[in-house]
């Protein structure tokens, strides 16, 4: 395959995203999309630890910094639903502030949706 750029890329919730992982992604030209539903209220929602309910978001936000050191350009990838969806607007201005450059919103098409939100 001359002439052709192959890219490995993967998807993460970041919450096992080590300065050596990342470190080895860089030199590996391996780039991924960080799941993160926004901010805490909308992190919350959602995403917590299977074993015990735990917020996820503290441990997110600590690798934040470390990922966009690395990877500045990593594009956040937003699953909303019907628990975090009123959140939407705070989140991207979360995402923003913290120096996320892409987001990418995604409705889950799995999610109980409604004619309206509340």
């Amino acid at each position: 395959m001359q002439n052709k750029n192959i890219y490995f890329t993967f998807t993460t919730n970041g919450l096992l995203l080590t300065e050596d992982i990342l470190q080895y992604c860089k030199n590996n030209n391996i780039k991924f999309m960080l799941s993160i539903d926004g901010n805490k209220e909308s992190q919350d929602a959602t995403r917590k630890y299977k074993n015990n309910n735990n917020s996820t978001f503290d441990k997110l936000s600590e690798n934040i910094p470390n990922i966009l050191k690395y990877f500045p350009n990593t594009t956040a990838r937003l699953t909303i639903d019907v628990n975090n969806i009123s959140y939407l607007a705070d989140s991207i201005k979360y995402l923003d502030e913290i120096g996320f450059q892409n987001c990418h919103v995604v409705p889950d098409v799995f999610s109980s949706w409604s004619s309206e939100i509340e």
